[in-house]
C-alpha cells in the first residue's frame, strides 16, 4: 500500500489511515460428539471482545452456483478469512460508533484485511468510510493515476435524494450475472456491452456504475454509516465477508459497482466487462496472500 501511494496525489494519501488487521485464530477443533453443541454454534478459539462477530461454519452450496471451482456444501473458514471478515466488521463499528475519529471534510481512505486504510467523509447520505485492503492497485495509465478523476466521476453518478438511495460503492469487483446499469439521470436499464471505440481516450475515462446480482472481492470500497449500521445488525457474518455480502443480497442495501467503460477483460464478441477503479495488486501468476476454504 506504502508504495501505491505514489499513484495518487500527495493529499489524497495523506488522508489515508492504516488499521492493524484483525487475527483469525486457530480454526476449532470438531466437537465431541457427546455435547451437546450444535452446527451452528459459534466455536471460541480465542478471547476477544468481537470473538462472535465471524463464524466458522459456512455453506458454499449458493456460492458454488457462481464460480465453476467452489464444491458447493459445508466448509470450514480459514483464520485468514476469518481475520479479514472481523477486519472489515471493526471498521463498520468504528464508522458507526466513532466516524469523527478518521474523518475528514472532503473524502479520504482506510485499511483493513492483513492492515488496511480507510478514511470516512460526510454526504448526503451522512458519514462514509473508503475501505482499501493492504494488496491494492489503483488504475493508472502510462505511469499517471486515474483513480481520483475515475472516483470523482463515479460519485458524481451516484443517486441522490432524502431517503438512502446507496450503501455501498465497489470500486473494485468481479461480478457475476446481470448487471443493471444506473444511468445519470436515475433511470436503470440492462448495462449494454462496452464496446472500444477509436474515440476512446484512457486519459479521461468513462465511468459506469452498475447495480450487481453477485460477485467477489472487498479490497475497495465505500460504504454509509447507515450501510455500516444495517451490517452489523446482521452478525455474526457467515463465510468469506464477500461471499457473505453477496449471498445474501447485501441485505437489502443499495449496493453499486463503477468500472471504467471499454476497458478490462475482452470477451469473446469483442465487447469489455469494463475494468475496476482498483484491482488487487498481484503478479500474473499469483492469487489471493488469504488461503480460500471454497477452493476459488
Amino acid at each position: 500500500m506504502q508504495q501505491e501511494a505514489v499513484r495518487v496525489s500527495r493529499s489524497f494519501a495523506a488522508q489515508m489511515q492504516r488499521f492493524p488487521a484483525c487475527t483469525g485464530g486457530p480454526p476449532p477443533c470438531p466437537p465431541p460428539s457427546s455435547t451437546n453443541s450444535t452446527p451452528t454454534e459459534t466455536p471460541t478459539s480465542f478471547s476477544s471482545a468481537d470473538e462472535n462477530d465471524v463464524q466458522w461454519e459456512w455453506d458454499a452450496t449458493n456460492n458454488a452456483r457462481y464460480s465453476a471451482r467452489v464444491i458447493p456444501g459445508p466448509k470450514i473458514l480459514t483464520p485468514g478469512e476469518r481475520g479479514c471478515a472481523r477486519s472489515h466488521v471493526a471498521l463498520w463499528r468504528e464508522l458507526v460508533h466513532d466516524p469523527t475519529h478518521r474523518c475528514s471534510d472532503n473524502g479520504d481512505a482506510r485499511h483493513s484485511s492483513g492492515g488496511s486504510s480507510s478514511s470516512t467523509h460526510d454526504s448526503e447520505n451522512g458519514p462514509t468510510m473508503l475501505v482499501l485492503e493492504d494488496d491494492v492497485s489503483f488504475t493508472s495509465h502510462r505511469g499517471q493515476s486515474r483513480f481520483e478523476k475515475c472516483w470523482a466521476r463515479a460519485w458524481e453518478q451516484l443517486p441522490r435524494g432524502n431517503d438512502p438511495t446507496w450503501g455501498i460503492l465497489y470500486l473494485g469487483f468481479s461480478d457475476r450475472g446481470a448487471r443493471v446499469l444506473l444511468e445519470r439521470d436515475g433511470a436503470r436499464g440492462d448495462c449494454p456491452p462496452h464496446r472500444r471505440r477509436t474515440s476512446h481516450d484512457p486519459r479521461h475515462p468513462t465511468v459506469h456504475l452498475y447495480r450487481p446480482e453477485y460477485g467477489f472481492h472487498t479490497h475497495a470500497y465505500i460504504i454509509t454509516q447507515a450501510a455500516a449500521a444495517l451490517l452489523l445488525d446482521q452478525l455474526p457474518v457467515v463465510g468469506p465477508i464477500d461471499v457473505w455480502l453477496a449471498d445474501n443480497q447485501w441485505f437489502g442495501i443499495p449496493t453499486f459497482c463503477a468500472v471504467i467503460a471499454n476497458e478490462g477483460w475482452r470477451r469473446d464478441d469483442g465487447t469489455y466487462e469494463g475494468a475496476p477503479l482498483v484491482r488487487q495488486n498481484r503478479g500474473r501468476h499469483t492469487t489471493s496472500d488469504i488461503v480460500q476454504s471454497s477452493g476459488r
